[in-house]
């Protein structure tokens, strides 16, 4: 597996769209969503990263600069039937590793507070990241979570 950068004029970035079609918020109802479009508008200052096998995408990961000194990943997902091979991790891993070279001490993320966000709540703490205040555009709402860490 490889994980690649992928920009908005890469033929790449429709397998992220395709991805990000795979990551519905059926867990979440749309007024208190927070998903990532990759082919959004929103999407110019985000860093996409793609988990590969050969040319096959199996997951993604997102990385914003708040500022100087913070990052947020900003969406991950890993396919369905993908998951518990440590892909997620591995993404994770790597969003951390971009993160610290491009300067960043901080990094946060706002997932679901809800059980079908568990997993993906455990990996994150399993790397680092512990509950935290919404911050910015986040506000308190009983479907979000928001985390952050060191780095």
């Amino acid at each position: 597996m490889n994980i690649v950068e992928t920009a908005h004029d890469d033929p790449r970035t429709q397998r992220l769209i395709a991805l990000q079609k795979a990551h519905a918020l059926k867990h979440t109802p749309p007024q208190f969503g927070h998903a990532f479009e990759a082919g959004s508008d929103k999407a110019s200052n985000v860093r996409f990263f793609l988990a590969l096998d050969g040319a096959l995408p199996l997951g993604c990961i997102g990385l914003l600069s708040l500022d100087e000194s913070t990052a947020e990943i900003k969406t991950m997902h890993v396919l369905r039937e993908m998951r518990g091979r440590g892909i997620g991790r591995k993404l994770l891993e790597h969003a951390i590793e971009e993160a610290k070279a491009g300067g960043a001490t901080q990094l946060k993320l706002e997932t679901g507070s809800n059980e079908g966000f568990a997993a993906s709540r455990r990996l994150y703490e399993r790397v680092g990241f512990q509950h935290c205040a919404p911050w910015g555009a986040y506000v308190g709402d009983p479907f979000s979570y928001c985390m952050a860490r060191s780095i």
